[in-house]
């Protein structure tokens, strides 16, 4: 039994143990094998995840790439569109006056045809386009509408106070000047047809300023009526006329022109009906003619946006150059009452202030009007903002020109009342001087207010800005009731009224010290932006009136930028170039070491 077991154990042949040893090194050869292949496997499966992320990497640059493309084919785009409309404009401009035909259809400014902001929010103020010229015929239609206006108020001077009749005839002829621009502002005015309008207005308009001083129950209200129906029906029939030329075109701009041109068709058939009645069923003393001029002026008002988009730099233009023309009249009302003293006599250096200081008063109204293509943009305007905003600007500008010619006629009084060297300062001019400057203070705030202001993100900067328009309101009306005061009151403020010339000191130093406070908000952006663009900060919306809408800009303000935009996304895939270049090497390397693994 031990000797078996002894045997078992220690009987193995040389050859078995030899083939044993050889399946050990075999084994461990493959074991090697297979670490060195699994090694290789998951270096192919990293360089794989690594090619995978890089292709991925690439796709989204290239996406980046077609977006920033995208963008800028977006751009080109609408630079050809303005780049169409500059030509378009240029053609309008360089245009013979006679060219398609003397009698050719009045043709809607180019650009205007394809803004139609009836029934919308508003206008943007990319959309309107910037026409600052003004032809010959309409300057000398602004000279004849402010004469009427001069003529009105020789009536202020005779009576020494405003009356109805005073407001009624100057609204009259307003309400012609508003047609025109009305029309102006909308189709070319260089055809025969609007020209001949143009010039049978002037005459109206002139023949009708010479009876503009009695009151309503005269024979002289009957000619301003009969003046009212005449332009009315010259309006009828030169809309007809656009009616009908436009009847066949089926565009959208004709359409907005057909609806456009039979809204006014409408308005001026019931005023010229609404003269006539008056003229025929309301005979001279009739107690109830200023109901008839009342319903007429109304008539003639015109919607600020009524189916047809109207050129906002012309319009805006027009009651600058109105504004100023009528500025001009009185200074030159004011030399011409002075001009008979000195011809007897040289003026004396007292003289000479007191005709400094009415030009200084008169040139201080001129920097404290509101020239809106300035101060504001299109897009926050209190016409394009709603109906109702602009209804009450076009009353306050309204009331602001009658405040003028107001003002005017009382300056005149004053010169005449100095000159003359009189004792004592006639009640009426006071009244009429101190009562037209507390108006024109009054109403160009008012006029300031209706427009919506923008104020930055950074709430100590709105603090800086509230602070600037706070001070602007108090000084205002500070100053306005303080002038107003001086027509009554006789107290410590008639100190401020011992003569013309302190008067005139007074309200001239005022009317400088109005200026400075109305420049406060410019002087708080100067300081907080410099050189840089404050529409890109101003964003917020600011108004003082419900009937304003709020529109903030902070969904508006990227679009702003869109140009600098696309040239950072152009610059990021540039520092991209070269990890793109690193995938490509990476890429080449994967293939090259699959070839050899093939092999």
């Amino acid at each position: 039994m031990t000797e078996r077991v002894s045997f078992s154990s220690d009987s193995k042949p040389p050859a078995t143990l030899q083939s044993n040893k050889g399946n050990v090194g075999s084994s461990t050869t493959t074991s090697n094998e297979e670490e060195l292949l699994r090694a290789k496997i998951d270096q192919l499966e990293r360089d794989l995840a690594a090619c995978n992320e890089s292709l991925q990497a690439e796709h989204a640059s290239k996406r980046r790439m077609y977006l920033c493309l995208a963008k800028i084919a977006k751009e080109l785009k609408r630079t050809r569109a303005k780049a169409d409309d500059y030509q378009k404009e240029m053609d309008f401009a360089t245009k013979r006056w006679y060219q398609g035909g003397m009698w050719r259809t009045p043709e809607v400014l180019p650009g205007l045809g394809e803004v139609r902001n009836a029934g919308a929010g508003g206008t943007s103020s990319e959309h309107l386009v910037c026409r600052q010229t003004m032809s010959a015929t309409d300057l000398f239609l602004y000279l004849v509408i402010v004469t009427a206006f001069s003529r009105v108020g020789v009536a202020v001077q005779d009576r020494g106070t405003v009356d109805a009749p005073v407001v009624a005839f100057f609204a009259v002829f307003w309400s012609i000047w508003n047609k025109e621009i009305s029309y102006s502002s909308r189709f070319d005015t260089t055809d025969l047809s609007s020209i001949t309008e143009t010039m049978l207005t002037c005459f109206a308009v002139l023949f009708g300023c010479i009876s503009c001083t009695e009151t309503f129950q005269s024979t002289d209200a009957t000619r301003i009526m009969m003046i009212g129906a005449f332009v009315a029906a010259l309006h009828f029939l030169l809309h007809y006329r656009i009616f009908r030329l436009y009847r066949t075109n089926t565009s959208p701009e004709a359409v907005g022109v057909r609806k456009y041109a039979r809204y006014i068709m409408w308005m001026t058939a019931m005023e010229a009906a609404v003269w006539v009645a008056g003229i025929l069923f309301f005979p001279v003393g009739h107690s109830f003619r200023w109901a008839i001029f009342l319903v007429a002026i109304l008539l003639g008002l015109r919607s600020p946006r009524s189916y047809l988009a109207s050129d906002y730099q012309v319009e805006t233009t027009d009651r600058n150059v109105l504004f100023i023309l009528l500025l001009g009249f009185t200074l030159q009302s004011l030399v011409k009452v002075a001009s008979p003293f000195f011809d007897y006599q040289s003026p004396s250096l007292e003289q000479y202030l007191f005709l400094g200081a009415a030009c200084l008063l008169l040139f201080c109204i001129k920097l404290m009007y509101v020239d809106d293509s300035k101060s504001i943009e299109a897009r926050d305007h209190a016409l394009f903002v709603s109906r109702v905003a602009g209804f009450f600007f076009n009353i306050g500008q309204f009331c602001l020109l009658l405040a003028m010619t107001v003002l005017g006629s009382g300056m005149d009084m004053l010169t005449h009342s100095y000159l003359a060297a009189q004792e004592a300062l006639p009640d009426n001019a006071k009244k009429v001087v101190y009562g037209g400057f507390s108006a024109i203070v009054l109403l160009n705030a008012f006029l300031k207010s209706v427009h919506i202001r923008r104020m930055p993100k950074d709430m100590f900067h709105q603090y800086m800005f509230y602070f600037a328009y706070g001070i602007q309101l108090v000084v205002s009306l500070t100053v306005v009731y303080v002038t107003f005061r001086m027509c009554f009151d006789d107290g410590f403020y008639s100190l401020l009224q011992t003569n013309e010339i302190v008067m005139l000191f007074v309200l001239s130093g005022a009317s400088l010290f109005m200026v400075i406070i109305s420049w406060l908000d410019e002087v708080v952006e100067l300081s907080l932006y410099k050189e840089d663009d404050a529409s890109q900060y101003r964003i917020h919306a600011f108004y003082l009136w419900p009937c304003l809408k709020v529109d903030d800009l902070n969904s508006v303000l990227p679009e702003r930028r869109t140009m600098a935009r696309v040239q950072t996304e152009t610059l990021s895939l540039l520092s991209n170039s070269s990890r793109d270049l690193r995938m490509t090497t990476r890429m080449l390397q994967y293939d090259s070491m699959m070839e050899r693994d093939g092999a």
